[in-house]
């Protein structure tokens, strides 16, 4: 999650905002604003929360993968999290599963839930770094990276891990929410404008994200809020990037590193956006190369190292 931190207590301070385009964007945001906060579900407690994740997860890997390629595999699952995908790939009979992520505090609650699930040895959880997993050469049979893969910076690097630690024929499978999907920003719903982010730079959005968060009609995150359920400071003051936070990877960029790192693409879904309205239209859009990134909620891939 992003801007957990909790920051001064200064009111937000922002130098004016010139461009007609922000500015019809910020209006936009605010107009919808009530609507959109109210039906996102991190606006709830850490416990549903968590509830929520771990049954999207769940969803994201029936939907688009068979238990068949975990059951009596050694899985890593890259960007665990607090463990959730691991704990059900491993409820599916996977023979291992190590999780791996870069937050201790996320690893720890990792192996409090596997200790209180009685999973036994056979799921691990370790501290990864940004550029290595730390796991022995040709350890693995499959890598899974669930909604994780545009927040890995140094995806080179990681990509190249995958080669190392899959044996022959390992795979890797994902399910990928794109930096061009509409709302790739991860600013949602402070920025409920679809494809913002492409017309806008990273501080014109995280300006509109600062403006938003202050409105008192804006519903707060439960990150953002304190111990007696308030909104904390701003936490989007003074901030002008995305990159610390998002790899801004296009498929295509993903391909070629891919293909330099022996990873062979067996297979690559452009999944449309859901819902019978214009669902011919939204169907083609997703097929257009080079645009499809822009069209698709979300994407599936299988690699092969070779």
């Amino acid at each position: 999650m992003r801007h957990l931190e909790t920051l001064d207590d200064e009111p937000s301070q922002r130098s004016p905002v010139n461009s007609p385009i922000e500015e019809l964007c910020y209006l936009l945001c605010r107009r919808a604003l009530r609507r959109h906060a109210e039906a996102h579900p991190t606006h709830i407690n850490v416990a549903d929360y968590a509830t929520w994740r771990y049954a999207s997860l769940q969803r994201q890997f029936t939907m688009y993968f068979n238990p068949s390629q975990v059951r009596g595999k050694r899985v890593i699952d890259l960007g665990c999290g607090s463990g959730d995908l691991a704990r059900f790939v491993f409820e599916l009979g996977a023979g291992s599963v190590t999780g791996v992520d870069l937050s201790e505090t996320f690893v720890e609650f990792a192996r409090q839930a596997a200790a209180a699930h009685n999973l036994g040895e056979r799921v691990t959880f370790v501290v990864g770094r940004p550029d290595s997993i730390p796991v022995d050469r040709e350890s693995a049979d499959v890598v899974l990276c669930f909604d994780v893969m545009e927040h890995v910076l140094d995806y080179e690097s990681i990509i190249g891990e995958w080669h190392r630690v899959l044996i022959p024929g390992g795979k890797v499978l994902i399910w990928w929410s794109v930096w061009m999907h509409p709302y790739g920003h991860h600013c949602y719903p402070l920025v409920n404008v679809p494809w913002a982010h492409l017309f806008l730079s990273d501080a014109a959005l995280l300006r509109i994200c600062a403006r938003t968060y202050d409105l008192s009609e804006y519903r707060a995150s439960f990150w953002h809020l304190d111990d007696n359920g308030r909104k904390k400071s701003n936490p989007y003051r003074n901030d002008d990037t995305l990159e610390d936070y998002l790899n801004k990877l296009t498929t295509w960029r993903f391909e070629r590193v891919c293909w330099r790192a022996r990873l062979r693409v067996t297979r690559k879904e452009i999944v449309p956006f859901s819902g019978n309205r214009a669902k011919a239209l939204k169907k083609f859009l997703a097929s257009i190369p080079f645009l499809s990134d822009a069209f698709c909620a979300c994407v599936i891939y299988e690699l092969e190292a070779v």
